[in-house]
């Protein structure tokens, strides 16, 4: 699994490619614990469109991502997430907490609307 972020405008696109799975979460728990140091930061995309598979770990580390970042009040939304995917992710409810864009264009610009 690979991540990687780009900072603009005080938002955060995290990049993630490849199986978001118990043997990498950690991975990024630790990525974005490393994001939370940015002062300013008011909202973080999480751009999914390469993620292959998620397991239930993946799941659970989206949840707790948005846990944490909303303690730093600090919005975190979805994009591109493949349709199935997305099914997952709307399976386990997330959908009702975190909202979700099919653009990444979208994502961002959900952040001028605040």
């Amino acid at each position: 699994m690979e991540l990687e972020h780009l900072v603009e405008n005080n938002i955060c696109t995290v990049s993630i490619q490849g199986k978001l799975v118990h043997h990498t979460v950690s991975k990024v728990k630790v990525y974005s614990q490393s994001l939370l140091k940015y002062d300013m930061l008011k909202g973080v995309v999480l751009h999914l469109g390469k993620v292959s598979f998620i397991d239930s770990t993946g799941i659970g580390i989206i949840i707790f991502l948005f846990r944490e970042f909303e303690k730093q009040r600090v919005q975190l939304v979805v994009c591109e997430a493949e349709a199935s995917i997305f099914q997952i992710l709307q399976m386990a409810g997330l959908d009702r907490m975190i909202p979700f864009y099919s653009t990444e264009e979208a994502a961002l610009n959900s952040f001028n609307d605040v």
